[in-house]
């Protein structure tokens, strides 16, 4: 498990490297954000079952074209449905939600956890960056999946916060 650990928080360092760099390519196709959601949700499922949190989506009926690298957005929804489930108490609900908003799409993960605390929200999308009552709690992790999650947002042009 140790060995497993290591080289997922050295596949995550090189991915942020390559990400912050531009070296890694994105394969850029037209996409219902719809169907990415849905797979974000089915995907983590299972996670969120085992920490007794349910997930509920909440998307509009009309398509939401976007221009995009499927695997690449659906690692960013993984990431924050996975970091909600994992900070929600058991018995909570993680929402999930879209929305057009103008020529882009407003995507909103919301969970019933105790938030973030306001003096680490400026902090929240740098490296190795951990809340301490994440530490505190047993819950945190290497502290990359959203540095990593907001290079690939910018890639895409959009802004995550």
């Amino acid at each position: 498990q140790n060995a497993a650990r290591l080289s997922s928080l050295i596949d995550d360092i090189l991915d942020v490297e390559r990400l912050e760099t531009g070296s890694i390519a994105f394969v850029m196709l037209p996409l219902d954000l719809r169907e990415t959601l849905s797979e974000a949700v089915e995907q983590n499922h299972p996670y969120a079952e085992a920490l007794g949190v349910s997930l509920k989506i909440d998307l509009p009926r009309e398509v939401l074209p976007v221009r995009g690298d499927p695997g690449r957005l659906l690692q960013v929804l993984t990431n924050l449905l996975s970091n909600a489930a994992k900070f929600t108490p058991r018995g909570g609900t993680v929402r999930i939600s879209a929305e057009r908003n103008g020529a882009s799409v407003k995507i909103g993960v919301e969970d019933d956890g105790s938030g973030v605390p306001p003096e680490f929200e400026p902090r929240l999308f740098q490296r190795f960056a951990q809340a301490s009552q994440a530490k505190q709690a047993g819950r945190s992790g290497t502290g990359l999946g959203l540095a990593i999650s907001a290079a690939i947002i910018v890639r895409h042009g959009g802004e995550i916060g």
